[in-house]
């Protein structure tokens, strides 16, 4: 995977380099999950412990940002701020969004490696395969909070405990963190509404399901750019075919 991945980079960068455009396109390399592979006895990306919430974020822009690292918390939610901000210049007129933005645009922080206005502040909600309920997370500084619809939350704090080993939830010290985290979860969000939507967008999508399949050869909803693209991604297909059952396989020890 990551030598394929090395390949298609540089099959990007040659053909940028060929057509001229090497030296005025904004590169970005992310990703939009992590993976746990095997800490902690997990596997896959059903929760918000850092091996499964962090992502890789390179911005490169020759000649316009010079090479650093940033320490601050940010989020995929950024990208798109960013990106009105760095291709608007005094010449040009910055749009206007047809909705509210929820990120921030991160061009202080790629030009200056810092911004005192920046809220180092990265929010990351999970409602999918593998958990029981709204998952959200809420990073701040050092401090991460953790919250499941129906559980307690579990707080910890990077900075000292890298592998999130020991949560600080009861901690008398951490009460302050814990405050703060908690009074900045459900700002926009309510678990039992969120609650209500999964289920109900569920059931819709259930229906949908159980009609196709009572067709002779079910429909698969893949998008495939080539004709082989459904046998060489694993995206989808039920319990029987594709991402459910690969997966189901792969784990370890695999489920009985």
């Amino acid at each position: 995977m990551v030598s394929w991945i090395d390949d298609r980079i540089g099959d990007l960068l040659a053909t940028l380099k060929a057509t001229g455009l090497d030296d005025d396109t904004i590169i970005i390399f992310t990703s939009d999950h992590g993976e746990m592979l095997g800490e902690r006895g997990m596997w896959f990306k059903m929760s918000m412990y850092e091996w499964a919430v962090r992502v890789p974020l390179m911005v490169c822009w020759p000649g316009r940002l010079a090479p650093r690292r940033v320490a601050a918390n940010v989020s995929l939610a950024d990208l798109l701020p960013t990106l009105l901000d760095l291709c608007t210049d005094a010449a040009t007129t910055a749009p206007v969004a047809v909705e509210p933005l929820d990120g921030r645009s991160l061009r202080r922080l790629l030009e200056a490696g810092e911004d005192p206005a920046w809220p180092d502040l990265a929010i990351a909600d999970f409602t999918a395969g593998g958990v029981p309920g709204p998952l959200r997370m809420v990073r701040h500084g050092d401090w991460k909070l953790i919250r499941l619809g129906g559980h307690a939350p579990m707080l910890f704090n990077l900075a000292q405990d890298r592998d999130e080993l020991v949560d600080r939830v009861d901690d008398p010290a951490a009460r302050g963190a814990l405050e703060a985290l908690l009074a900045i979860a459900p700002d926009g969000y309510d678990a039992d509404i969120v609650q209500r939507q999964v289920l109900s967008s569920q059931r819709r999508r259930l229906l949908i399901r159980d009609v196709d399949s009572a067709w002779e050869t079910p429909q698969r909803w893949n998008w495939k750019v080539r004709p082989d693209d459904d046998r060489r991604f694993v995206r989808g297909g039920g319990l029987q075919h594709g991402e459910h059952a690969t997966k189901a396989r792969a784990r370890f020890p695999p489920p009985t």
